[in-house]
């Protein structure tokens, strides 16, 4: 029987992913502001078959985008009600800030999400929580 390696998205501004990381260990990443991010957006991936949502953003205070900084945590919480609402576990959803320099934190993060989602098993939409 195979082990069960379960799919992370991960949506990050283009100013905190680290360009010096192998994205290739990830299956798929998407670049942009995670403070524009459309919620439909991450439905749509977990719809798809993802089994967690990363998402990171810049520092407080680092956003490239000023007058923005602080949407990504307001979009996550509003997520995280989503997901409750769905009967999806909270905890197939993180939030983290991260400077692009910050390549082996990128990787810990990835390993940790992984790590919880085994644990979690599957997405699966019936009876979740």
């Amino acid at each position: 029987m195979e082990e069960y390696e379960p799919k992370i998205i991960v949506f990050a501004c283009k100013s905190c992913l680290p360009k010096n990381v192998g994205l290739e260990e990830i299956p798929l990443v998407r670049e942009g502001c995670v403070n524009h991010l459309n919620p439909k957006l991450l439905l749509s991936e977990l719809k798809k078959g993802a089994d967690g949502i990363l998402m990171l953003c810049s520092p407080p205070g680092e956003c490239h985008s000023a007058e923005e900084d602080g949407e990504a945590f307001k979009r996550f919480v509003l997520l995280q009600r989503l997901l409750s609402d769905l009967r999806i576990s909270r905890e197939r959803l993180r939030f983290e800030c991260l400077k692009e320099s910050e390549s082996f934190g990128f990787m810990k993060l990835v390993k940790e999400m992984t790590s919880k989602l085994k644990s979690l098993g599957p997405l699966r939409w019936e009876n979740e929580a």
